[in-house]
């Protein structure tokens, strides 16, 4: 299986989605001649969307009659693979933003039809954060991963957590000439150097003392500078993040209707969803790309009803006990959780050791006991200033339980596809506790003002199952007592 439609042109792409929603014959001379009139005035994404849109209306139920629409599962095909072919992903550019800005095309927020403001001009890829070491000096034979940690578990004090290496390059320079190490009529050896993250400042301070002149296993001896100080180059493990969401800003219409997470058939179902959700009637065979865009059309057309909720307000107190073990929590160098925008990502298992992180959990044990004592949580996600990131939480066999804390003041929503997809719930979690359903698609909103912490209580533990009912318990109310 493969993602089609990857590597075809705008007018090309126009044609094919074209073809979908009309079920008389199109000329390709009339194609051809819309999309030049178009690209007089307009480059060609923006041409895309224009013409897409405009043969969108045409194909409504109030224009011509229209075939019966495709089965599903039946009739979506894949590049000329027949009925029934799948696909294994989308192409990306069917998840990026609508071309010409956001805020022009109904991608601003789930239902508001573009009305958001455009994301926020900042990235993650600056200079180096202050708990991330220069380790240099490595003979490139041991300028690897695996020999890294291995010399770091032979020299560091048992009290000292493993950092996580982010970046390796096996030739990075050329030893000094007389340092010893090879032949006098050769050239020098090549050094490596790696880039590893430790949990916060004062934890890679300590490293840089530490391991800055000790001899490794081996016999070479490590140098440490900060990372700030050296050319960090791209970076090839660990978390990059991209541009932040701004205040109240959903991330791409794309994104939110097929999640990057999404594969095969949980794609052609997500595709088919959204069609009968829209009624629109697609070609039998069309493309799965092609029928993804009729679907963004659609939703650009009339856009998703957003469903204002909000969770069960948190005593002070407990409140204000779960934010400051948040803000002083170190967190761990690399995240839990890949592929989620986020600057910190921690998986707690309870029952389990969680070394480093008692005081939190027994903070977060108090909360849950307030929620819903019975509740049979197994893990509980903690997260700083995540954004973003649709998804679904596949392992979960049940609810969760969702709470945000932090100074912000703006945005941070936290937003469920409905039961209907055409229906959005927005909940405030911010300081209260809202039962949802991770099983079904949600996504953060972007956020300003401060810091946001999130906290979500979930299960893994088949004993604990439960059907897939409603993406927000609107009865939900807390079942124990605040622990003073």
């Amino acid at each position: 299986m493969s993602s089609q439609g990857t590597h075809t042109s705008w007018y090309v792409r126009f044609q094919r989605v074209a073809q979908a929603l009309r079920h008389a014959e199109l000329h390709e001379d009339d194609l051809c001649w819309e999309w030049m009139e178009a690209r007089r005035t307009m480059s060609a994404p923006d041409a895309y969307v224009r013409l897409v849109d405009r043969h969108l209306v045409a194909a409504s139920p109030e224009g011509p009659a229209q075939a019966p629409g495709p089965s599903p599962g039946q009739e979506l095909g894949a590049g000329g693979g027949g009925p029934g072919a799948r696909v294994q992903w989308l192409p990306r550019w069917c998840r990026a933003p609508a071309p010409g800005g956001e805020a022009g095309r109904g991608e601003g927020g789930a239902a508001a039809g573009g009305s958001r403001p455009p994301r926020a001009a900042s990235s993650a890829d600056g200079p180096a954060p202050a708990a991330t070491l220069w380790f240099g000096d490595i003979p490139a034979p041991l300028a690897t991963t695996k020999r890294i940690n291995e010399a770091l578990h032979g020299c560091k004090p048992p009290s000292m957590p493993t950092p996580f290496v982010k970046r390796v390059v096996r030739q990075g320079y050329r030893a000094a000439a007389g340092s010893g190490g090879a032949c006098p009529d050769s050239a020098p050896q090549w050094l490596g150097y790696a880039f590893l993250a430790f949990r916060d400042e004062e934890e890679a301070r300590e490293a840089l003392e530490f391991f800055n002149g000790r001899e490794a296993p081996g016999g070479w001896v490590i140098r440490t500078q900060w990372a700030a100080e050296r050319h960090q180059g791209k970076v090839t493990r660990g978390q990059r993040l991209g541009l932040r969401l701004g205040a109240g800003c959903d991330p791409p219409l794309g994104e939110q209707l097929f999640p990057a997470s999404l594969h095969g058939h949980e794609v052609m179902a997500a595709i088919e969803r959204h069609r009968a959700a829209s009624g629109v009637v697609l070609r039998p065979g069309t493309e799965a790309w092609a029928a993804a865009e009729v679907v963004k059309a659609c939703y650009r057309s009339r856009p998703r009803r957003e469903l204002s909720a909000a969770g069960v307000e948190l005593p002070s107190g407990l409140a204000g006990r779960a934010l400051a073990a948040l803000r002083t929590t170190r967190w761990p160098p690399a995240p839990h959780r890949t592929g989620m925008q986020a600057e910190h990502y921690l998986v707690l298992h309870r029952g389990k050791t969680n070394d480093g992180f008692e005081d939190l959990l027994g903070v977060l044990e108090g909360l849950l006991r307030w929620a819903d004592p019975s509740f049979g949580c197994n893990r509980i996600a903690v997260t700083k200033d995540f954004q973003g990131s649709p998804h679904i939480d596949a392992s979960d066999v049940t609810y969760q339980y969702a709470v945000s804390f932090g100074s912000f003041c703006q945005g941070g929503e936290l937003c469920v596809e409905g039961v209907c997809p055409s229906e959005v719930y927005v909940v405030d979690t911010h300081d209260k506790v809202a039962r949802i359903d991770g099983r079904f698609v949600h996504w953060v909103r972007g956020h300003s003002g401060g810091d946001r912490y999130s906290v979500i209580f979930f299960s893994t533990n088949p004993a604990f199952f439960t059907d897939r009912a409603l993406p927000f318990d609107a009865g939900f109310a807390p079942l124990g007592t605040d622990p003073l």
